[in-house]
């Protein structure tokens, strides 16, 4: 299978790119932790270069031209711009709820990533704030462990006995009682 992205789509059909055997940066955070207009502001700046890009490669018909080459930068200077961005407006924590810094709360967070600690991944670091949580760990899914299989469509997917990123997410997320 050689250097493999393991891509799952959540049931938000977010993309969860998992390059097996690999330790993972993840941010989360609360919904609303950004203001809807930057989302859609950047939602929209995406979108175009995207659609600009598809053109481009278009016209390039495969080769790598000079043009191509510029938009891919472009973009991923954009990739670039935007994760500060958000990083910056995640710490100044100045909209949307910040649940997690209650004490309580952020204790049920730290559970929850410690929970799975052990048998879905390796743990390295994590940071609760107050509306997002930084954590750094490592996957057991490793490529080896990958068996293709087609789906009810025809479609080829992946299957381990260990999760993917997509499913770890999705337990990390999950609600937690406070008690």
């Amino acid at each position: 299978m050689g250097n493999l992205d393991f891509k799952q789509f959540s049931e938000r059909h977010h993309p969860h790119i998992h390059p097996p055997g690999k330790t993972l940066f993840v941010t989360y955070r609360l919904a609303g932790s950004i203001p809807k207009a930057t989302v859609r502001e950047y939602k929209a700046k995406k979108e175009w270069q995207e659609g600009e890009l598809k053109r481009v490669r278009k016209l390039a018909k495969g080769n790598d031209t000079p043009e191509l080459k510029e938009w891919i930068e472009r973009i991923e200077q954009f990739k670039r711009e935007w994760f500060v961005k958000f990083e910056e407006i995640l710490h100044k924590a100045q909209s949307g709820p910040m649940w997690m810094q209650d004490d309580r709360v952020a204790e049920k967070v730290t559970e929850n990533l410690r929970r799975l600690d052990g048998d879905d991944y390796r743990l390295d670091a994590f940071c609760v704030m107050s509306n997002h949580v930084h954590t750094v760990f490592k996957p057991f899914l490793s490529e080896a462990d990958l068996k293709e299989n087609f789906d009810e469509d025809g479609r080829l997917v992946f299957l381990s006995e260990h999760p993917g990123l997509s499913k770890i997410m999705h337990s990390l997320r999950s609600p937690v009682k406070i008690s």
